[in-house]
């Protein structure tokens, strides 16, 4: 069963970016939008990570940050606003800058995955 990976990102165009970049790599994706969307999805789905933009429609992503961790699921960043855009519980989460290179962002999701394994007690876990 492939991994499961939380896109959060309004610009459609950037979410199609990520969201083709990792799912070309093995792992089931799903985008939201929209900052409710996400902690809809986060509420009612399982996720192995998550891959966050730090501004959603102007709005801080400290809910979804709180969700995630709340619920133990690794996540990281990728946001043009760097470390001061985000938010202050999350200064060891991993951040990749906009813009990106894909694989910069898909070593930061296979890290993300690999980290989830271990706090589920799996194996290392590939898509």
């Amino acid at each position: 069963m492939s991994q499961r990976i939380l896109i959060l990102e309004d610009e459609a165009v950037i979410a199609l970016e990520i969201d083709h970049a990792i799912s070309s790599a093995g792992y089931a994706t799903e985008v939201a939008p929209s900052i409710s969307a996400a902690l809809a999805k986060i509420a009612s789905g399982t996720f192995d990570g998550a891959v966050l933009d730090a501004n959603v429609r102007g709005e801080r992503v400290d809910s979804v940050a709180r969700a995630l961790q709340e619920r133990n699921i690794p996540f990281l960043f990728v946001s043009g606003y760097g470390r001061e855009g985000l938010p202050s519980s999350c200064a060891e989460i991993p951040l990749v800058p906009k813009p990106f290179h894909t694989t910069q962002l898909l070593n930061a999701v296979g890290n993300l995955v690999r980290r989830s394994a271990l706090v589920a007690g799996k194996s290392a876990a590939q898509p």
